[in-house]
């Protein structure tokens, strides 16, 4: 499988970072192939909480069909000489699918190759790829006020085309996975974005649609939050599947936190090298499973606080390009464009 993840990513450390995930995520679907033939040999972790848990679940729920070309599309890999599972995964062919220890917490104890570590020279280039910072006198902080939470809304839905195979209308809701500075991974709850049609857009007035807010009135300093969104419709079970798959896809990159190890502790490109790395691997599970439920995008927004003492006001505005993953059954149509506002407030 080739992630399509990094195709958007402007810099080349962020693409080696998005195609690892996709690789990380090749392997959990061979580990499961594996263990359907052969579960003695090839067990999973005991953790339902583990990524291979996770996805094992939704694989189970799949008509017959469709879970046995997974399965055997993974096993292709399975069937690899040595040399040539090497030139594929690199350091990742270390680790061993007949181990019961999930295959995140086998990548944490590996040291992250040359091509995903981001030297101090590309810090800002990395930075500035991702983030937007205030415009100069926004964020002087007054007497008066100081902002207490940072909201992120949602102010329009555009759809150029719906999804594969649909009948009627999308019903669509959205939620938003988040990245801190800390390393800390979480998705918001979903909400309802309403049902569309081919060329429909929908504006959604005052500050937008609420997706998440942050407190940022207290603790360290500075707060950075890399976040995308995740379009899903809700017919067909669609939402509780694409909540599973993105908290397997949270598991892996969270548990792997150490593949976006720098040159240096700068915690902000940490964070967007994590970002990245999740957005590989959510992709790539996305593409292996053939949902056409889930709308996704490989474009980041990133945001930074730099003091408790900010004043209100906009800190960025991003328009993501939406479109459902293509897979290897062919199908991929839908394409949307969902723009936020992140905003700090008192």
């Amino acid at each position: 499988m080739n992630s399509q993840a990094s195709k958007r990513f402007a810099h080349p450390r962020l693409r080696a970072i998005a195609d690892r995930g996709a690789r990380v995520a090749d392997l959990v679907f061979e580990r499961l192939a594996a263990n359907a033939m052969d579960p003695n040999a090839y067990p999973l972790p005991r953790s339902p909480e583990s990524a291979e848990r996770m996805l094992k679940k939704v694989i189970d729920e799949l008509p017959a069909a469709k879970r046995n070309a997974i399965y055997e599309r993974a096993r292709q890999g399975l069937r690899e000489s040595a040399t040539a599972r090497r030139l594929r995964l690199g350091d990742l062919a270390r680790l061993n699918l007949r181990s019961g220890t999930a295959i995140a917490e086998q990548l944490a104890g590996l040291a992250p190759p040359t091509s995903v570590r981001i030297p101090q020279r590309e810090i800002k280039q990395i930075v500035d790829s991702i983030i937007k910072f205030p415009f100069p006198g926004l964020n002087e902080p007054t007497a008066a006020v100081s902002a207490t939470k940072l909201d992120i809304h949602i102010t329009q839905v555009e759809c150029f085309l719906q999804t594969f195979k649909e009948r009627g209308s999308d019903e669509i809701c959205a939620t938003v996975v988040l990245l801190n500075e800390k390393g800390e991974i979480s998705n918001s709850n979903a909400v309802d974005l309403g049902s569309y049609v081919d060329n429909r857009v929908r504006a959604f007035a005052g500050p937008g649609l609420a997706l998440h807010t942050l407190d940022v009135s207290s603790g360290t300093f500075p707060k950075a939050l890399a976040f995308f969104p995740v379009m899903v419709e809700r017919d067909h079970a669609g939402l509780a599947s694409a909540l599973v798959l993105i908290a397997a896809a949270i598991g892996i990159a969270g548990g792997a936190g150490m593949v976006v190890g720098t040159a240096t502790a700068n915690p902000v490109v940490i964070l967007i090298g994590l970002a990245a790395m999740l957005l590989g691997v959510l992709l790539d599970i996305l593409a292996w499973l053939a949902l056409d439920t889930c709308i996704t995008t490989s474009d980041l927004a990133g945001v930074l606080v730099e003091s408790a003492q900010e004043a209100p006001g906009v800190l960025d505005t991003s328009t993501f390009t939406m479109s459902e993953q293509e897979n290897f059954f062919g199908n991929a149509r839908g394409i949307y464009a969902l723009t936020t506002v992140a905003s700090l407030c008192a």
